[in-house]
């Protein structure tokens, strides 16, 4: 096809140009057929249309609609649409041809769970950053942020229908995963790598902006730390599908918790790693990366 690869050989400042709009594109879009659908629903009212924007934040099915088509439009389809542009094989710039093995799936599985006290204890450290009194407008905005995104997350989550269980999989789990790990660590790191020579700068400034775009910034470290985790992955095996294991065990472990569990249990299981648990916090960090010690030396036989 005439346009494949078009912009193989670009600059970085092209290539991330091109990135930010397709993306902006796409979430404008998304955002479009989804406002578009729920319009059409309501019955072409435009009197109605505050009341409707309004009402779709406290309905846990327009939530989910909202969510998976911004997960298609804003990270899933312009990822495969980046790669077209940016090279001639969309599977091998994505990185989704190499397999990886049995024993490794399992140590990423088991390295996400054993990371969960750490980041409980780096969100208690996040969480417990002050702003000086000139940034207090600043921060009673960041707290208001993240005080509506809780909301609404609870309220997509808050469900004892199995089969609005399996959606929030489906849509937290799997698509945000792929469509994420796709675009960030699958394209925005190779983007970056025509700037930077350096992995561990790539990696650590893709983290970053993986962290910030989701405007939690009580959240925003171990966010990063994740992000981060998600992106040497990828570096080391060579295959997407790891981060994107990576990523889904994340997501889906906080569904399923938060289906199970009451919410007096799931916010003290938050807590384990935190506070007066800071040592579980600890225990878990180191145990964490022994784990991440062993996918890498079997990603990299040649030099274990």
């Amino acid at each position: 096809m005439i346009y494949k690869g078009i912009f193989k050989d670009s600059p970085f400042w092209v290539q991330f140009i091109l990135l930010l709009s397709v993306a902006i594109f796409g979430a404008i879009f998304s955002n479009l057929i989804f406002f578009g659908f729920w319009f059409v629903k309501s019955g072409f009212s435009l009197s109605s249309i505050p009341d409707l924007m309004d009402g779709l934040l406290s309905n846990a099915e327009a939530i989910r609609q909202l969510q998976f088509f911004q997960s298609l439009g804003t990270f899933f389809f312009p990822s495969i649409f980046l790669a077209w542009l940016f090279s001639d094989d969309v599977k091998t710039y994505l990185d989704t041809e190499k397999a990886v093995s049995w024993s490794v799936i399992f140590l990423t599985i088991l390295s996400m769970l054993l990371v969960l006290p750490f980041l409980s204890l780096t969100m208690y450290w996040n969480e417990s950053i002050v702003l000086p009194d000139s940034l207090r407008g600043l921060e009673d905005w960041m707290k208001a942020q993240e005080l509506q995104m809780k909301e609404i997350v609870e309220l997509m989550l808050d469900t004892d229908d199995i089969g609005s269980l399996l959606l929030n999989i489906l849509i937290i789990g799997v698509l945000a995963g792929v469509g994420e790990e796709l675009f960030f660590r699958g394209v925005l790191q190779k983007v970056f790598s025509k700037l930077f020579k350096n992995h561990h700068v790539i990696i650590w400034l893709v983290a970053i902006i993986f962290s910030a775009i989701h405007v939690q910034f009580y959240g925003f470290i171990p966010r990063m730390l994740m992000g981060a985790y998600f992106g040497y992955l990828l570096y080391y095996s060579g295959s997407i599908w790891l981060p994107v294991l990576a990523h889904f065990t994340n997501n889906t472990i906080g569904v399923l918790l938060y289906y199970f569990l009451s919410t007096e249990e799931f916010e003290f299981f938050e807590q384990v790693g935190a506070g007066s648990t800071y040592y579980f916090g600890v225990l878990s960090f180191v145990l964490w990366l022994t784990a991440f010690y062993f996918i890498r030396k079997k990603c990299l036989p040649s030099e274990s």
